[in-house]
């Protein structure tokens, strides 16, 4: 393995509690990577308690940055999913990264569990026209969040779909420094993933 890929695993090592999350992660990325669409989407629960002030908590973030850059610009997605006419702009993406749409939000929710469940959505464009997205063209989905996640769990069509891994540390400044200083080894864990 080089060193590139290898500082991939050790970061993966320093914000997840097992391998097993890692292997969630890895899977999900790699089906995501290769466009192997699954109708599952993955959870990240942040779990890594009060953030001091003085030191950031930075696995979350760092670990979304990165899943992020793992993907081609066009081919990810962040916009906030508030209603069906927001699908339009997840056509054609790889995979959708975002936190968890408001608990009172139906209309987000219930376009986001259509996108997971494998439906095509009906939408309706800005000049009125209607048009059908088929679900083979919506990304999979990535949700993350510090707060419990009980709108899914308690969903049966959703929870069969989800997998959840667990953040359970915060980088210290000076790791996160050293994973920040260079970003090259995300290019070299893309292409293991697609190997």
């Amino acid at each position: 393995m080089n060193v590139n890929t290898q500082k991939w695993d050790d970061f993966l090592d320093d914000v997840l509690e097992n391998n097993e999350d890692k292997k969630k992660l890895e899977l999900f990325l790699g089906a995501a990577l290769l466009r192997k669409k699954t109708h599952k989407f993955l959870f990240i629960l942040d779990d890594s308690g009060p953030t001091p002030k003085e030191t950031p908590k930075t696995g979350i973030g760092f670990l979304i940055q990165s899943i992020i850059k793992l993907f081609d610009a066009n081919k990810c997605s962040s916009t906030m999913i508030e209603s069906p006419f927001h699908v339009a702009n997840l056509e054609k993406k790889d995979i959708y990264i975002s936190t968890p749409p408001a608990y009172h939000n139906k209309d987000a929710y219930l376009t986001l569990k259509k996108i997971i469940s494998g439906e095509d959505i009906l939408i309706n464009k800005k000049n009125h026209d209607l048009k059908l997205v088929k679900n083979h063209d919506l990304p999979m989905v990535i949700l993350f969040n510090d707060e419990p996640i009980h709108l899914y769990e308690n969903d049966e069509s959703m929870k069969r779909r989800m997998e959840t891994i667990v953040i359970k540390c915060r980088l210290t400044e000076k790791k996160f420094k050293h994973y920040c200083k260079d970003m090259r080894f995300l290019h070299e864990e893309k292409q293991a993933i697609k190997q």
